[in-house]
C-alpha cells in the first residue's frame, strides 16, 4: 500500500522529469479587439492563434506543431515578400526622380537654346527700331531704352552658349546615371 511519502516522491519525480508548461501571457480584451478588427477574425480565433504562436512547439500535439511550422514558414515568406515590395517601391521612387531630373535638364537645355535664338533674332529688330528714333511719333527716351535692350540682349548672346553647354553636360551626366541605374535594376529604358 502506497504511503503518503511514496506518493509525494512519485509526484516530485514526475515534476522533475516534465517541466511545467511555460506561462502564456494572455491578451487583454483591448488587444483582442484590436487584433480582431485589424485581421477581420473573431475574438476566439485571435485568442487561439495567440496561444498557438506563443506556446513552445515541443509542447504542442504533432499535428498542431506541424500547422504552426507551416504558419511560421508563411510568415517568413510574407516578411520576405514585404521586404521585396518595399525594395521595389524604393527603386521605383529613385527611378521616377532620376527620370524627372533628366526631363528637367532637357527642358532647361531647350529653353536656353530657344532664348539664345530669340536673342539673336531680337538684336537686328532692335537696331532697326533705332533708325527711326528721331521720328515725330517716337517717345522721348525711346532710343536710350532700345540701346539698353540691345546691350542686355548682346550680353545674353555671349552668356547663353556657355550656360547651354553646362546644362547639356548636366543632362548627359543625368542620362548616364539613369542608364546605369536602369541596367543595375534590370529596367528597360523608357
Amino acid at each position: 500500500m502506497p504511503t503518503l511519502q511514496t506518493a509525494s516522491e512519485n509526484l516530485e519525480g514526475a515534476l522533475a522529469q516534465e517541466p511545467p508548461p511555460p506561462e502564456v501571457l494572455p491578451l487583454t480584451s483591448e488587444e483582442v479587439d484590436a487584433l480582431a478588427f485589424k485581421t477581420g477574425k473573431n475574438r476566439c480565433q485571435v485568442v487561439a492563434e495567440h496561444q498557438l504562436q506563443t506556446c513552445p512547439p515541443e509542447s504542442l500535439p504533432p499535428n498542431v506543431a506541424k500547422a504552426r511550422r507551416a504558419l511560421d514558414a508563411v510568415s517568413e515568406q510574407q516578411a520576405a515578400a514585404d521586404a521585396a515590395f518595399q525594395d521595389a517601391l524604393r527603386i521605383d521612387s529613385e527611378l521616377q526622380a532620376m527620370r524627372a531630373t533628366v526631363g528637367a535638364e532637357r527642358a532647361a537645355v531647350a529653353a536656353g537654346e530657344a532664348e539664345l535664338q530669340a536673342s539673336k533674332n531680337a538684336v537686328p529688330l532692335l537696331e532697326q527700331s533705332l533708325d527711326g528714333w528721331n521720328s515725330p511719333f517716337g517717345r522721348p527716351g525711346q532710343a536710350r531704352e532700345t540701346l539698353i535692350q540691345i546691350v542686355a540682349t548682346e550680353r545674353m548672346i555671349k552668356y547663353l552658349p556657355g550656360w547651354v553647354t553646362r546644362r547639356r553636360q548636366m543632362l548627359a551626366d543625368a542620362e548616364k546615371e539613369l542608364a546605369e541605374f536602369e541596367k543595375e535594376n534590370g529596367i528597360k529604358p523608357a
